[in-house]
Parts: structure tokens; sequence; C-alpha cells
């Protein structure tokens, strides 16, 4: 005899949700949170724009740490996100709530090119006439901006660090070399050391100094792995330089710079693995952030006797 055979029991249909109610409210400029925006007219007529955030916590005595961001158009909210983030647990990411200070232009493009080219090139090429002008943006930061922005927040003026990727970390290592007082942390990612032939006048006159420093200070010089030529943009800007090494420059420039064994520049080379000239961009910023930690001492940069 046979067992009676297993009928499997027919699926119970479900009838489907219906969609949850949403109405969409008026659409609103997005922000991010705790930032401010200026616009800053020079006496010569230049006009910039400084993005400022500012953290949520009650500031230190002696003021919070200050990040000048070059290229603030196109890095100020990668930098001021990762500020917020990584300043939650200070104990764990050894990085402390800061203001974030990002300098830039007055266009809504990423770049504004030509400006850039003028600001923040330390020589000027035969193939760009207007540029050079490093050492006018350079005081323009250290005499009016800074002092304005300094003056309305409180800022400890002993723990600044400078990021600048591409043309600018070129500048940020022309920042070091003729004003190695200015900042207590320099970031100098991706830096153009290919500009201009590779102009070393700059380094040449900051190596034969005997008093470089006044305080203790960091240098981070990092690039991506990816960039082992130059990408096809900046060879159109300086044809001749397409055999410019990007890593090898960054990381020969780091070597001569530690092989200085000065007590008072620590020095750090990272090539970010898997990273292209665009893409290293948010690994270097955060990164740079743990610049602005604490000396050993517990006193950051302090200046010295």
């Amino acid at each position: 005899m046979k067992p009676p055979s297993r009928i499997a029991p027919a699926m119970e249909t479900i009838p489907p949700r219906r969609p949850w109610p949403l109405r969409l409210g008026e659409a609103r400029p997005a922000t991010l949170a705790r930032t401010e925006s200026y616009h800053l007219i020079t006496d010569g007529g230049r006009t910039y724009v400084a993005r400022v955030a500012l953290p949520a916590e009650p500031a230190p005595p002696r003021g919070f740490p200050v990040v000048y961001l070059l290229d603030g158009g196109a890095c100020f909210g990668t930098m001021a996100e990762a500020v917020r983030m990584q300043s939650r647990r200070p104990s764990t990411t050894g990085v402390d709530p800061a203001i974030v200070i990002g300098i830039g232009y007055d266009t809504d493009e990423v770049f504004d090119i030509e400006q850039r080219l003028l600001d923040l090139t330390p020589s000027t090429a035969l193939d760009f006439p207007e540029s050079g002008g490093a050492d006018a943006f350079l005081e323009f930061l250290a005499a009016d901006l800074m002092p304005a922005f300094e003056g309305r927040l409180r800022i400890d003026p002993e723990r600044r660090l400078l990021f600048g990727h591409s043309l600018g970390g070129l500048f940020a290592l022309h920042a070091l070399f003729t004003r190695p007082d200015l900042f207590s942390a320099v970031a100098a990612a991706s830096p153009s050391l290919w500009w201009n032939g590779g102009d070393t006048d700059a380094e040449k006159l900051f190596v034969g100094r005997k008093d470089r420093f006044m305080r203790d200070t960091r240098l981070m010089i990092c690039v991506g792995e990816l960039e082992r030529a130059l990408p096809p943009g900046l060879v159109k800007l300086q044809p001749g330089a397409r055999e410019r090494h990007m890593v090898e420059r960054a990381r020969d420039l780091a070597a001569r710079l530690h092989a200085l064994e000065d007590p008072h520049l620590e020095v750090s080379f990272i090539e970010f693995a898997g990273e292209n000239h665009a893409s290293v961009v948010p690994s270097a910023i955060s990164r740079s952030l743990r610049l602005l930690r604490r000396f050993p001492s517990g006193e950051e940069g302090d200046r010295l006797a």
C-alpha cells in the first residue's frame, strides 16, 4: 500500500504594499553645518572667497588649531567633514577639533586655473607670463588674511597647518622654505615639483639657512602610487615636463629634507597605493590632520629659545 502523497499547501498571495506616502518639500540649497563664507577684496582689486568651518565644542584655553586650506573651492567640503568626523574621538584618532579656513576664488568652477597659476607658482614660466605670484600671495596670507581671522576667531597661532595639492602643494613647500616660522605643520600633496623645469632656488636657500626654524615643525609630502607620469592636463601646461616623474621627485625631496637631520623638522613621505593625481586628495587630507597632534613635549609648536 502506497503512503498518501503529501501535497504542498498553496502559497499565500501577499498583496503588494502601498508605497509610503511621501511629499517632497521645497528644494533648498544644502549647506555644511557650522560653516561660513566671506568675500575678501584686496587693495589691488583681487577677490578671494574664504570658507570657514567651526567646531561645535567650546574653544580650549589656547584656542583651536587651524587648517589653512588652498584651493578651497575644490577641497573645503572634504577637509571640513574629515575634521568633523575624526575629531569626535580625539583620543582614538589623534585629531582635535579644529577650525578650517579654505582660501579660493569667486567662481562656481572647481578651479580658477588662471588665478591659481598666478598665486601658487613661485617663479614665472616662459609659457605663462601671468605666473610666479607665490611670494605676493604668501604675503597676503600672512599680513592680511591670517590676522583678520585669528583676530576674530579663537585660534591658537602655534598650531597652524597649511594644506595644498598639486600647484597648491608646490606653494605649501615654497611657504615652508621662505617663511618657516609661519606654520607649525605643512602638507604638500602631489606637489608640482616639475614647475618651470624643477626650480629649486627656494629649497637651496632654505637648506643654507642656519636659523631655519623658530619652532618644531612637521612636514608631510605625499603622492599617489599611480602618479608615475604627469596627468595629460598638466602636460598641456608645460609640454616639456612630460618626463617629470611625480613620485620620484616627491620622494627625493622628502629624502633630501630628512637628510638635513634638523632636530626641529619632522619629515614624512607617503605613497598612497592605488591613488592617482585626483583621487589622492581625500587620503592626503585625512592623513594631514595628524600633523596637528601634540608634540611629545606636550607643547605643540612651541617656539624655540
